[in-house]
């Protein structure tokens, strides 16, 4: 048998830099543009109409679209305010007009990522690298990639509300990073693509532990969706690789234990379940 062809050291290098130059490029772009301005208006018009029943918001488009996108945060366990801006909406009548848009910014405020954008920056290069590693390889990288552009866009929406800060944590993931780099380009695409596995789930373990000191429901909830997304990934795959099966199947072990922990009982101060 023939050994496995593998490229020359230059193209692995040249693969680094492109990843570090996409990172950059992502970095000062979002120093110099915002997000979409209209999304605040269709998340809150989709959530009315899903749990209200109610079409009162947002009525020059089509609400299909906005149901669909509400679906997947109601599956996530973020639901419509009981605010009285909402409830304003919902009767109608004078003074009701656009009061989608500052409910919209309440619901993405009031749900947000606790992350700055520091930690969701390096979280997307891991991703990144795990992408483009799979990539190089023919492998299973299409839902890596849908992780790396979430980060992506997450990162930027945190840079315009100036969420920045540097945390310790941050430095672990910064080392991660660079060892992942390190490891592709002295081992090779597929040393990249389990160092950045491993390391993704490294950098998850502090979250686990708080998921297991205070348990949350809702983001079990999440946490369910990667489970199932990361099976159907796995199930997918088309030999068992590291290039086709091994990054999926370490994120459903994992996902499937923070989902675990988010449902741990709470003792409640007398010592009881809640």
């Amino acid at each position: 048998m023939s050994p496995a062809h593998r490229p020359p050291r230059s193209h692995l290098l040249l693969a680094g830099i492109l990843v570090a130059v996409f990172l950059f490029q992502s970095l000062s772009a979002s120093l110099k543009k915002s997000p979409v301005f209209d999304e605040p208006p269709h998340i809150a018009s989709g959530l009315s109409y899903l749990e209200t029943r109610v079409f009162h918001a947002n009525l020059q488009h089509p609400p299909l679209l906005k149901e669909m996108s509400a679906l997947v945060l109601e599956m996530a366990g973020i639901h419509w305010p009981n605010s009285p801006l909402a409830k304003a909406l919902i009767r109608g009548g004078p003074g009701s007009d656009k009061l989608e848009w500052p409910i919209g910014v309440n619901i993405i405020r009031d749900n947000g990522a606790g992350q700055s954008f520091a930690t969701w920056l390096l979280w997307a290069a891991l991703d990144t690298i795990l992408t483009v590693s799979l990539f190089l390889q023919h492998g299973n990288y299409l839902l890596p990639l849908g992780f790396a552009a979430g980060g992506i866009v997450l990162t930027t929406l945190l840079l315009v509300k100036g969420r920045f800060a540097w945390s310790r944590m941050d430095n672990v993931i910064l080392v991660l990073v660079l060892g992942c780099l390190i490891g592709w380009i002295l081992g090779g695409a597929r040393t990249a693509t389990i160092a950045a596995t491993l390391g993704i789930c490294l950098a998850g373990i502090p979250g686990l532990v708080e998921l297991w000191r205070n348990p949350q429901r809702r983001v079990g909830n999440i946490w369910g969706w990667y489970v199932l997304a990361n099976g159907l990934a796995f199930w997918g795959g088309t030999a068992m690789t590291v290039e086709e099966r091994f990054a999926p199947g370490v994120f459903a072990a994992f996902s499937v234990l923070m989902f675990v922990a988010s449902r741990k009982p709470v003792e409640s101060l007398a010592g009881k379940r809640l």
